[in-house]
């Protein structure tokens, strides 16, 4: 399985292109796991379709930092977690 993990905003709007931060927290925990290899989109794009891995992405980095409410988000959460970063 391949896949590519696209996220716009990490907040707890309820908004269709968010996701809260319990649950992306539950995304980089999957991801950390073992269970998929995480890498960039260029080398999932290269691996065969019988590679378990994925890539996340952010299509403008709304989730990295905090929301626009001062609340903070998901992005600094996920440091620390095992996912390498490029």
């Amino acid at each position: 399985m391949r896949a590519i993990l696209t996220y716009h905003a990490i907040d707890a709007t309820g908004s269709v292109i968010s996701v809260t931060p319990e649950d992306f927290a539950a995304h980089v925990s999957w991801a950390a796991s073992g269970a998929v290899q995480v890498v960039s989109v260029e080398e999932l794009l290269a691996f065969p379709d019988s590679v378990n891995a994925v890539a996340l992405t952010f299509d403008d980095a709304l989730g990295l930092g905090r929301h626009r409410s001062g609340t903070p988000t998901g992005g600094p959460r996920s440091r620390g977690d095992g996912v390498r970063r490029q």
